[in-house]
């Protein structure tokens, strides 16, 4: 009991089955089978993991996966581009890895795809995330609309890139 190497090989144990949980993670929490969040089921989901992550070290990065699990959302049952209450999470102060797992998986799920020398992909995507920009803007959410325009000018300077340099 009184062991200090126990007490670290069980806070390594822990913070591995806790970085293997999050690693594997693939859908938001609350998501129902109709598509809609259970928003309390989020929250108290975010609480627990806020909690436990923290205890571990492991904060930033269950931030970064949920901010990447967040780039799936369904739309908002009003209309707007992706669930109000991940888009608040997005846009918190203190959600600067969700922010970054969003932005990272933006990126990411595009997955392979064939260089086209005009840029003309990238520049639909660079005005699809302006637009979803411009939206969040209008909510009040500057946080978030900033990184979603990152997004979009990372995919304009790609596009210039291919048009610069694309066979």
């Amino acid at each position: 009991k009184g062991d200090p190497d126990n007490k670290t090989e069980e806070a390594i144990e822990s913070a591995k089955k806790s970085f293997s949980v999050l690693y594997h993670w693939k859908s938001i929490p609350g998501l129902q089978n109709n598509g809609i969040i259970d928003v309390e089921k989020l929250d108290n989901w975010i609480e627990i993991v806020k909690t436990e992550a923290s205890k571990c070290g492991l904060l930033r990065l269950a931030q970064e996966e949920f901010g990447k699990v967040s780039f799936y959302s369904p739309q908002d049952p009003d209309g707007f581009f992706i669930n109000r209450r991940i888009a608040y999470y997005l846009q918190s102060d203190t959600a600067e890895g969700v922010r970054t797992g969003y932005s990272v998986e933006a990126f990411n799920s595009r997955g392979a795809h064939w260089v086209d020398p005009t840029g003309k992909p990238e520049f639909e995507l660079e005005e699809k995330y302006n637009n979803m920009a411009n939206a969040a803007d209008e909510e009040g959410m500057f946080r978030f609309a900033n990184t979603l325009r990152e997004i979009a000018q990372n995919y304009h300077y790609e596009a210039i890139e291919n048009i610069n340099y694309g066979r």
